[in-house]
């Protein structure tokens, strides 16, 4: 009995003794950190990361004196200046000096230069002068990362940004965040910047407490949560201009695919990124109207540019793939050089959904109308998924009553089609799947109604009513058995749409499924297709092509692809080199990338296009990585004849290649 009563009394103690901690005031540091942290005309502090603990702190009862700190916070809080952090970046090199609450914010970090010097690798940092802010991770992580820079630390963010923007250093290391934000900074508004993203530099951040007041970060953090839950901190960052996302989830979610995938770690790294955007993309900010639109034309550009530097090195990627495969290989070199293979198109189906969904959302996708046959389209969908079917033992069945040629976008039609009947087969075990192609009447006009119905797993009446919503699927075992971003069926629901037409969904558990949707049916006349075959009796002269292009790599897939068509490639590696090279000799065909150093694709061909009769009508093909229409209207004003998307495989090139010198001889 004594023994238990003396339990009883240390019980009672602590508990009494945390109570009464808690009824305590305590002392909690800011300082000059914006958004984050602002200090006021009066010297009291406010920004997003200050009103977070406020109202966390008046919900758990806790007390606070805010209390303005001259060391850095974590040696404050091993001092005893400060009681508490609100946002204390969560480092290994801390650990014996603080406590911390688990994390409760996550910012990435950006390299941030002037494109017309750009700074995107490691090797390009070095004996160069790099700018950040001190408090921010420290010199020691920076010096790891880049060893051989000149770091340029400041403990104000103002200075940073200005140092790069008016060119007292090379680059600048800052929040994305804070990088996002800066063509509304009078320093940088005239700026040209491009960012690069290092994994190493992402930090998320905890309530930092002294030894022995983790309690204290535990209770605040509690509230923060609850905060996240209910929308508090959503409608706090708003006046800052923070943007509240789910970022601890998504990041969970992206490390769980890297346990799956390890060897395609530099994939998931680039889904990280384009979910980050995405996320940010789609917050819907409630600000004034002239804002919000500046808001909107910049997540435009920047999401453009993100395109463009994930798209490169994945074209080069999946294109050097495609040339190893067609060399002799054993086996189970084989084997390898497919898994590759597969995980690139995957990761490219991934990221060409989340870009699409943003373009949707955003208003930015453009339909065409041009003639095409819906049964030609339809054996051509079934061609591409025959091989993937009769691996897993299904019938595979495609048919149309629609022979004539009608009006429509085949492109985004046969988008959705993929996306389908890809599912279909995905959830299928055995049996079969159709795809079929109607003509039906309506009141006032004729539709066209597809069809994939299969004999799969079946969906839930309950899952059935949310299925085209984005990032939603039947339930989480889906996602880990079959993988998948959640986004192709809300894709396929707004290009439905936006061709005028309906989609829905007919199923029943264990008995499969029927998606479908209809389109206005619009007659068009049948157009015939030029041949993409040259013809070797008149043509013997091999075809010579100027590969202008600054990415080693993909000058390298280039000029390998065209060899294999018969082709020789001279490669420029600037729009400059390539002007002068036009100017030198003739070539059948120019391949221009629109990104280069010096000068880019665009300006290099209005001047190509300035020259003599004799040289100025080559045709000049864009390869751009943007898939954004205004991109592809500014190539065919500055001259171009076409664009070519990258990624692209040698079919695409071959068709690209035979079109425009046939077109010319």
């Amino acid at each position: 009995m004594r023994r238990w009563g003396f339990f009883a009394l240390v019980l009672a103690y602590t508990i009494f003794a945390q109570r009464g901690q808690a009824r305590a005031t305590y002392k909690i540091g800011y300082s000059s950190f914006p958004p984050y942290f602002i200090v006021q005309s009066d010297g009291s502090p406010t920004g997003f990361s200050v009103e977070v603990l406020k109202e966390a702190a008046r919900r758990s009862g806790i007390r606070l004196a805010w209390t303005r700190y001259q060391s850095s916070p974590d040696v404050a809080l091993s001092k005893g200046d400060i009681d508490i952090f609100p946002m204390l970046a969560i480092l290994p090199e801390r650990a014996h000096l603080v406590d911390y609450s688990s994390p409760w914010w996550e910012n990435s970090l950006v390299l941030v230069s002037l494109r017309s010097r750009p700074v995107r690798t490691a090797e390009d940092t070095v004996g160069k002068k790099i700018s950040l802010i001190h408090a921010s991770f420290g010199l020691q992580r920076m010096m790891k990362l880049f060893p051989k820079a000149l770091p340029q630390p400041s403990t104000d963010y103002r200075v940073v940004v200005a140092s790069v923007c008016q060119g007292d250093s090379d680059a600048a290391i800052m929040e994305t965040r804070l990088a996002n934000s800066l063509q509304f900074l009078n320093e940088c508004r005239n700026q040209d910047l491009t960012m690069a993203w290092f994994p190493e530099l992402n930090l998320t951040y905890g309530v930092g407490v002294r030894k022995g007041l983790k309690f204290l970060a535990d209770r605040l953090h509690e509230e923060i949560v609850g905060m996240a839950l209910d929308g508090t901190m959503t409608r706090l960052g708003e006046p800052w201009g923070v943007v509240v996302t789910n970022q601890r989830k998504l990041t969970q979610q992206l490390e769980a695919a890297r346990a799956r995938d390890q060897w395609w770690k530099g994939g998931i790294l680039a889904s990280l990124v384009i979910v980050f955007v995405l996320a940010y993309a789609t917050v819907r900010m409630r600000k004034a109207k002239e804002m919000a639109q500046r808001a909107a034309n910049f997540r435009a550009k920047f999401l453009a540019n993100v395109s463009h530097e994930i798209r490169t090195p994945l074209h080069g990627l999946i294109g050097m793939t495609e040339l190893l495969a067609s060399t002799p290989l054993s086996p189970e070199q084989r084997d390898y050089v497919e898994a590759i293979e597969g995980a690139g198109k995957l990761l490219l189906s991934q990221i060409n959904d989340l870009l699409d969904y943003s373009k949707l959302e955003a208003g930015k996708m453009e339909l065409e109308s041009i003639p095409f046959s819906p049964r030609i389209l339809i054996q051509e969908v079934k061609r591409l998924y025959e091989a993937t079917a009769s691996k897993k033992g299904l019938t595979l069945l495609a048919s149309s009553e629609v022979s004539e040629y009608v009006l429509g976008d085949p492109t985004r039609l046969r988008q959705v089609l993929n996306n389908l009947l890809s599912n279909a087969i995905k959830f299928t075990e055995q049996g079969e799947v159709q795809l079929t192609c109607l003509r039906i009447q309506g009141r006032s006009r004729a539709w066209l109604r597809f069809s994939v119905k299969d004999t799969g797993i079946g969906i839930e009446p309950a899952v059935r009513e949310r299925i085209f919503q984005a990032f939603t699927q039947a339930d989480g075992s889906t996602t880990r058995r079959y993988g998948g971003t959640g986004l192709g069926l809300a894709i396929c629901r707004e290009l439905v749409a936006l061709m005028g037409g309906e989609i829905g969904v007919e199923s029943q558990l264990g008995q499969g499924s029927e998606f479908w949707f209809t389109i206005p049916l619009v007659p068009a006349r049948k157009e015939t297709a030029g041949s993409c075959q040259n013809d070797e009796a008149e043509s013997k002269q091999e075809t010579a092509v100027l590969v202008a292009d600054d990415h080693p790599v993909n000058q390298r897939l280039l000029a390998a692809q065209l060899k294999q068509l018969g082709c020789t490639a001279v490669i420029a590696r600037n729009g400059a080199q390539a002007v002068e090279l036009v100017r030198k000799q003739r070539f059948d065909l120019v391949l221009m990338d629109g990104s280069m150093p010096e000068l880019d694709g665009f300006d290099a061909t209005r001047q190509i296009r300035s020259l003599s009769s004799a040289v100025r009508d080559v045709p000049i093909i864009g390869v751009t990585a943007s898939g954004y229409p205004e991109d592809i209207r500014k190539a065919l004003a500055a001259g171009m004849n076409d664009v070519l998307q990258k990624p692209f495989d040698l079919s695409q090139l071959r068709e690209v290649v035979t079109r425009w010198t046939t077109s010319k001889t």
